[in-house]
Formats: C-alpha cells, structure tokens, sequence
C-alpha cells in the first residue's frame, strides 16, 4: 500500500511534513496540558499563593487558545491536502482503465466503477493520513502517559498495561471476519449505486415501456442485498467496539475504586488523582487506536485490493512513433471473434485505404462493420489473425494515442456527449484553440455553409447549447463538424446520415467527394446515396 501511494505523495513532500508537524504540536499539546490543569485543581484546593494560582490560569488559557487555534488550522490544512492528493489518484486509476484495452474496459459499469475508485481511494488516503503520524506519535504517548503513571502509583501504572493483551486477543479473533464482512458489503454497495444509476439513464425507456414497479422491483432486491451484507458487517464491528469497551469500563473501574481510595487517605492530591485518569485514559486511548488500527487496516487493505485490481488490468499497447500524415492505411488477413462467440465475425479481410477514393462499409446488423473501423484505428488490438499498417509500417510501433488527436477522426452514429455546450465541445475536438473565425473559415473550405446556416439551424444559435437539446439530425451536423475541427488524415463516419433531411445528406455527400480527394475517407452506412456515391464498397458477410 505504501509504495503505492509514494508517488502521490512525493508531490506533496513540502505539504505532507506540514501535516506532520501540526499532528505532532496537537499530540504534544494533548500530553502537556493535562499536567497545568493538574496544577491548576491543586493550586485551588491547597493552594495559598495568588500569584502561582494566576499563574496556572493564564497557562491554562493560553494552551487551551494555541490548541484550538493549530485545531482548526490542522483541520482545514490536512482537508486540502487529501482533497489534492485524492484527485491526483483517481485521475491516475480513471487514466489507468481509460487505457485498458476497449473490449475488457467495455464490461464495466460505469456508475458502480465510478463509486468503486471514488471510494476505494479515499478509504486508502485516509487511512494513510489518520495513521501516518499517529503510528509514531501514540507509541511517545503511552510511554509518556505510563511514565508519569508509574511516577505517580505503580499500582495503577500496571493496571493500566493489563488492559493490553485483552485488547489484542479481541483483535486477532476478530480480524478476519471485520475484513471478510467489510468487503462483501463494499461490493454489494458499489453494485446498488450503479443499478440506482442505471435507472436514471433509463428514465425515457422506464417511461417508455411503462415499468415503472418493475424496475422498482429490481431496486428492492438489490437494497436487500446491501441491507444483508451491511447488517452482518455490522455486527461483526459492533461486537469488536462492544467487547473492548467492556474491557476498557472493568479497567475503569478499578481505576476509580483504588484512585479514590489513594486520595481518602492523602495519599494522592486532587490534581494528581485527576491526572491519573486523564493519562489513564490516554493509554486507553492509544491502546484503542491501535487495535482499530487493524480494523482500519483490513477496511484500507480490502480498497487497496479491489484499486489493485483494476490497476493490475494490462493497459493496451501503444507505440512511440509519432507520424506527422497518414496516407495510407493497410489490414491484411486480419480475422476477429468475440471471447463469447466461436466463429469469426470478420474473417480473412483484406484492404488498402488510400486518399482518392470514397469506401463504404456495408452489410448486415452484426456483420462487424464497426468492429472492423475499431480494429483499423487500433481501438481492438487483439485480432485472430493479420495486421494492420500505416505507411506501410507496422502499427505497433506507432503512438496512436497521438494519431487519433492529431490524424484521425471518427462520426459515430450514436455519440456520447459529455455535458458540456457546444463551443466548448468544439473546443475539446481540437488540437489548438478554436475561435468562431476558424470554425466558419471550415466550414466554407468544405463548402458546408448551407449545412450550418439555413432557415432551420443556424450554428451561432446553439453554440451555447447541450448536445442533449439537440435533435438526431442536427447532433449529427454537429459531430461531423467536431471531426473537422483538425482536418484529419483519416475521416471515418458510421452512418454519418441516418437522422439528416434530404437535402443535408445530399450536401454531406458532396463534401465527402470533396473530402476524399486528399484524405482517407470511410463510410459505413445503408444510405443508398452514399452507397451510390462511394467509390468502393466493401461488404462484410453476414
């Protein structure tokens, strides 16, 4: 865990031994200002010179102000600390699985890993800042606080050293099912939040269908599943705090039993029977802590797990080559089947994509014709059989990370929109800044002013919009635009038409001719005019 979390933290070297020295003035300030207030008590009750009582008391208040002052400083600076360091780990693990390769990524549920890094990583922050200074710092306090017991009564310095391997024994019983418990329910829990989810993605079709009890149904069996797990976990934790507790009240008594009989006979002073049970405590305290910290341990060490399985997922492969042009494209032999099906949806295909040529992929649903635009830009690796090339030269070599920024551009029908309006989104698809000149210097080298200005869409208008509160038919306009915007090498569209009005696709076909002059052009759709239109149409089998 630990050598997982030195890189983040090495970022924060200057920060993290700020968060040190707070925790260390607070833990000092806690074992020092028992022993004022000690003197404090004393000087009341037995005391006969002003000046040591005024003394005492300003002391007292002033350990008292310093203390809340590094509190409350202690508490906002550590909340930025975590906060920072807590973003730089989940972009790093959201970065990780962004890069595993697209077919295992795909099986995920996006809410419940969403819910899983969010809080696997806190769980294993947390842990790491609660206990990091503390592991040290409560070790000094117990042999401070034994120190001056010891120093006070031996008698009750021992009594409060017996309470330890009581402490221990609950412990090791406990241990495995605290950890057991703990993560079933984090994996039910992470499952709920992502069925939850799902039901508001699918509201349209909830409404649609009208399963509105059905669904709820569904939600209901998987709250009994969480309530199951989480009440089992909770009786494990319950009976470990509630055992040690008891431990903790029969030492206690002891304590008060024999510390007040100490004082009856003047044995001891008010402040120094006090004194005893507040470092009394102190050690229980600490004692505490250190068996809930193999509770926290086993609750951290289950996230640290769950983080290392998603980072142990092979991330996909990618070369160093930058390539300034694409200007060929080749698959030769390549054969692909899915894990779950035996045969091969794409078997011993063949071709060269070149500028000069408009190819349309066509066939039936299922035939592969998205699978193939996949394997072509390299987002499916893992084929059967053959070998894509760009260039000529083999792809693995090639940074496509940096070809598909700067070289390649995809219209998928069916786009996923982050939320964000549309100038932004423009914004986002290129690779340089984008004003308004340059986007309409675009659109009218591709000849697309119509497109984008006519009586029933005009861009400036909704340049401030969603995508969301676009319709089919202008989303499309939109993303066909978005892939422009870096006049790529390599143009690909999957049903580029599908919601467009008559007179939108005929225009979007005449920039294709346009386009392909100089570029890689590739289509795949059931338009029959583009079909009519391309220049070479490739057809999968079904």
């Amino acid at each position: 865990m630990i050598r997982y979390l030195v890189p983040f933290l090495n970022k924060h070297k200057i920060k993290m031994c700020v968060y040190a020295l707070l925790g260390v003035i607070l833990a000092l300030l806690g074992i020092i200002e028992p022993y004022f207030q000690s003197n404090f008590l004393d000087e009341i009750v037995y005391g006969t010179e002003p000046e040591k009582f005024y003394l005492n008391v300003s002391i007292v208040i002033i350990l008292n102000v310093f203390t809340l002052f590094i509190s409350c400083f202690s508490q906002l600076y550590t909340a930025k600390v975590r906060t920072r360091i807590s973003f730089e780990m989940i972009s790093h693990t959201i970065e990780h699985v962004q890069k595993i390769p697209l077919l295992k990524v795909k099986k995920f549920d996006p809410a419940y890993l969403t819910s899983r890094i969010s809080s696997d990583t806190n769980a294993v922050l947390s842990f790491f800042l609660n206990n990091f200074t503390n592991i040290i710092i409560s070790p000094v306090t117990i042999i401070v606080s034994l120190g001056i017991l010891i120093k006070i009564n031996p008698v009750l310095a021992l009594i409060s050293i017996a309470c330890i391997p009581a402490y221990l024994i609950i412990y090791i019983a406990l241990k495995h099912p605290l950890a057991r418990t703990r993560k079933i329910y984090i994996e039910n829990q992470n499952e709920f939040t992502g069925k939850l989810t799902e039901g508001l993605s699918l509201i349209e079709e909830i409404k649609t269908e009208g399963i509105y009890s059905k669904y709820l149904v569904q939600i209901a069996a998987f709250f009994e599943k969480v309530f199951s797990s989480y009440i089992k976990a909770l009786n494990v934790d319950v009976a470990f705090s509630s055992i040690h507790a008891v431990v903790g009240l029969i030492f206690q008594f002891s304590n008060l039993i024999y510390g007040g009989l100490l004082v009856s006979k003047g044995i001891l002073s008010i402040g120094e029977y006090t004194l005893i049970n507040i470092y009394f405590f102190y050690v229980l305290k600490q004692v505490n802590y250190f068996l809930n910290l193999g509770k926290e341990y086993q609750n951290a060490n289950v996230s640290f797990i769950r983080l290392k399985e998603l980072l142990g997922y092979h991330i996909e492969k990618n070369g160093d080559k930058k390539i300034e042009n694409i200007h060929k494209l080749s698959a030769s032999g390549i054969a692909f089947s899915y894990e779950y099906e035996g045969n091969n949806i794409i078997g011993n295909f063949t071709r060269d994509f070149i500028p000069g040529k408009l190819f349309c992929i066509i066939g039936d649903n299922g035939s592969g014709k998205t699978t193939l635009l996949n394997i072509l830009i390299y987002l499916i690796q893992d084929v059967n059989s053959g070998e894509i090339k760009i260039n000529d030269k083999d792809v693995a070599n090639v940074d496509f990370y940096d070809a598909r920024l700067n070289l390649i551009s995809v219209v998928k029908q069916n786009p996923k929109f982050p939320k964000e309006n549309v100038f932004n989104l423009l914004q986002q698809h290129s690779n340089t800044n984008v004003s308004l000149e340059k986007i309409n210097s675009i659109i009218e080298i591709w000849n697309l002013h119509e497109l984008y200005y006519n009586e029933q869409f005009n861009l400036m208008n909704v340049m401030g919009k969603s995508m969301l509160e676009l319709s089919g038919g202008e989303q499309q306009k939109m993303a066909l635009l978005f892939a422009l915007i870096k006049t790529p090498n390599v143009l690909i569209l999957d049903e580029p038409t599908s919601a467009m009005d008559k007179r939108s696709s005929d225009i979007v076909i005449d920039f294709l001719h346009q386009y392909k002059r100089e570029h890689i052009t590739v289509c795949i759709s059931h338009d029959q005019r583009i079909i009519y239109a391309c220049d070479e149409l490739i057809e999968l089998p079904s």
